[in-house]
């Protein structure tokens, strides 16, 4: 019994040793954090969002390459190949982002609004097919 829960504990902390954390800062071109962006490690799928301050956590990465993608509406989606090296427990990568423009066209919104006799609005939707 005892030399089971010594394979157990010694199992327990080679697994806990073997992950690593991915953590950082994303800020804009002048040095405001980015709130909200999201960061994704493609390959597992694994992500996470930026808080208040720009900064962004995701923890439990095996050892591996992989590639890590951040994207935020009005800026420029940025990725780069990252290395995670066995025995690492801790990674540092602060991104700068820069803001993309969009060139939209014009766009009409046109609605009827009821009288006064009508006790409620009609609203239609076609779908052509």
């Amino acid at each position: 019994m005892r030399f089971l829960s010594l394979i157990i504990l010694c199992l327990v902390s080679v697994l806990s040793q073997a992950q690593t954390k991915i953590q950082g800062n994303l800020t804009d071109e002048t040095g405001a954090p980015i709130v909200g962006a999201n960061i994704l490690l493609v390959e597992s799928r694994q992500g996470a969002a930026t808080d208040l301050s720009g900064n962004y956590t995701i923890e439990g990465v095996a050892a591996g390459t992989y590639t890590l993608a951040i994207s935020y509406v009005g800026y420029q989606s940025w990725q780069q190949q990252l290395e995670i090296p066995a025995g690492k427990t801790l990674v540092n990568r602060d991104v700068q982002l820069s803001e993309r423009i969009f060139n939209l066209q014009g766009l009409t919104v046109t609605a009827t609004r009821a009288s006064e006799k009508t006790p409620m609005t009609l609203s239609l939707i076609h779908i052509w097919r």
